[in-house]
């Protein structure tokens, strides 16, 4: 039976691998399982931060850019689209830009962040095209951010099944983090794992705050990989474990075990694990 369904799809793209600049926005609001209005808006990137700006507008030819509202007039506008309507996500990366981006321009609290989300990425490091393949929705490889919010749209109607992603006030506790490679966030196939026999592997693992033995954090994020792990951009509920460096806020252990049944490993643990690991 179909079920009807009133939401609002988003995407986006950044400038930077990082997530941390928003260049366009997308929005699809369905209301009944029916598309009922859209919304689109380019990004205008901050002058002044390395000559970001001038650099980007040159290269790409961007006067589209340079004519567009920044992130703070956009989000308003998002937030005037969504409403109170659960958004839908294809992946968590789209929040992580959303937050990142709140945080760059010094904006405390969104009414959007407040709204319940939902990814429906099948599998970590899976496309939307892939999942669109999948399901028969037709997406070209060259589409518009909107071709591939419709998309969106579309999908989690077919699919249903989604995940709930946290609220904001508990992702602020885990926030601390930097960001690694992106390939670091998909899952190796079997034969390149180099140990199955972990308590890491295909775990959902979600890294938060630094590690003194690991400084640069795609050292870490390529052990645990190499062990079958599916690193996490961001917390959601689909986490199997976090793992808690200096810098986590320790305050979000109580959500932690309140709201999911997520294994928290504290540094030391990390540690300790991975050293037994190795002396085998």
């Amino acid at each position: 039976m179909k079920e009807n369904k009133t939401f609002v799809a988003l995407c986006t793209e950044s400038f930077t691998s990082n997530h941390a600049a928003i260049c366009s926005v997308a929005m699809v609001k369905v209301v009944n399982s029916v598309v009922v209005q859209e919304f689109h808006s380019l990004v205008r990137p901050v002058a002044g931060k390395g000559n970001m700006l001038d650099t980007f507008l040159f290269v790409f030819g961007g006067n589209k850019y340079a004519n567009a509202p920044e992130f703070p007039e956009v989000l308003r506008l998002m937030e005037a689209f969504a409403g109170s309507c659960k958004i839908v996500v294809y992946d968590e990366k789209e929040i992580v830009r959303v937050r990142r981006n709140c945080r760059f321009f010094g904006v405390e609290s969104s009414n959007l962040l407040t709204n319940e989300f939902l990814d429906i990425c099948r599998m970590s490091g899976e496309k939307l095209e892939e999942s669109c393949e999948c399901y028969g929705i037709k997406l070209k490889a060259d589409c518009c951010l909107l071709d591939k919010t419709r998309a969106c749209a579309g999908l989690y109607m077919k699919v249903g099944q989604t995940h709930r992603l946290p609220s904001d006030e508990l992702c602020d506790g885990l926030e601390p983090f930097s960001m690694g490679k992106e390939d670091l966030y998909n899952l190796l196939p079997d034969d390149e794992i180099t140990d199955r026999n972990t308590i890491f592997y295909h775990k959902h693992i979600f890294i938060s705050g630094i590690f003194s033995r690991y400084p640069d954090i795609n050292v870490l994020l390529s052990k645990l990989h190499k062990f079958g792990a599916i690193n996490l951009f961001s917390f959601s509920y689909t986490a199997d474990m976090v793992i808690l460096g200096e810098g986590a806020d320790r305050s979000a252990l109580g959500r932690l075990r309140q709201e999911s049944n997520v294994q928290i490993l504290t540094e030391i643990a990390l540690y300790d694990i991975l050293d037994d690991i190795e002396r085998r």
